[in-house]
């Protein structure tokens, strides 16, 4: 299964790419309808992101704006050193690009915070078309993505929509570099990753990471091919085991087996003669 997923190939032409540029649009424009009252300030964001977040950014922002680093906060626990607060977000660009160019307020950041969760629900339709699900298959994952419990049961924690919404991306480049070896894909996974340390969660952060360092270990990252052997454990096939079992029942174990490839032959007929063009990748 792991190989399988692994060696799923999507080869892409222009006209997929206009097509996945539009569907993309779509999915954007669904999660925005969705979301409209927070859009067009109907509705306002509570609890954490108002309470904590909000001044914590206006002060960012601020001491930017005045030609300052954002060090120290003396506002908050009678003053204390925001800049080592991985949620405060001090060192993320985008907070950065934002206080500089537009100057924060309440209408920007809550802006920003639909702004990850459309991103999330655009990058996990760009993460499933690079996997080589269907164009229409990424869309309804893409929406159910963005528009899960992970994004509108947490709206109030910002960190962790920016994790979750650069997750689509950690996948899909690591999925796109593990065909030609060390590529400015590997970069770009470095990079998100470091997005997510500088303005996610550090829970996510920590997850993050560890699956991409496994998926690289697993599948090795100069030619992308699955590691039978690697650091974490060893596989071996059963045929091959049985072939090398001096067992009585070596004979038993090999008709066994022969049944079950049978069995597997015609279930797998039945499938691929069901699925038409869905383009599903796995077989």
């Amino acid at each position: 299964m792991l190989q399988r997923l692994g060696n799923s190939v999507r080869r892409v032409t222009a006209s997929d790419r206009g097509g996945d540029i539009v569907a993309a649009a779509l999915v954007a424009l669904v999660v925005v309808i969705a979301l409209w009252k927070l859009v067009f300030f109907h509705a306002a964001i509570h609890h954490d992101a108002r309470t904590q977040l909000y001044p914590w950014t206006m002060f960012i922002s601020d001491a930017l704006n005045d030609g300052q680093l954002p060090l120290w906060n003396p506002y908050a626990f009678l003053g204390y050193p925001m800049h080592v607060d991985m949620q405060a977000r001090v060192w993320f660009p985008p907070v950065w690009l934002l206080a500089l160019t537009a100057g924060y307020s309440f209408k920007l950041l809550q802006l920003e915070l639909v702004g990850y969760i459309v991103l999330a629900a655009v990058t996990m339709f760009w993460c499933a078309r690079v996997f080589g699900i269907s164009r229409v298959g990424a869309f309804i994952a893409a929406v159910s993505f963005g528009l899960s419990g992970a994004f509108v049961g947490n709206a109030q924690h910002l960190p962790w929509l920016i994790s979750l919404s650069l997750l689509p991306v950690h996948l899909a480049l690591w999925r796109r570099g593990r065909r030609s070896g060390l590529t400015w894909d590997h970069v770009l996974i470095g990079a998100s990753l470091g997005l997510v340390f500088l303005g996610g969660y550090p829970g996510f952060f920590i997850v993050s990471s560890t699956m991409i360092g496994l998926l690289l270990v697993v599948f090795g990252v100069r030619d992308g091919e699955y590691r039978r052997s690697n650091g974490f454990w060893t596989s071996r096939a059963i045929g091959d085991l049985i072939e090398a079992s001096a067992s009585e029942d070596r004979p038993m174990l090999e008709r066994r087996i022969e049944t079950l490839e049978t069995v597997y032959a015609e279930l797998s007929a039945t499938y691929q003669a069901g699925k038409g063009a869905a383009a599903i990748p796995l077989d």
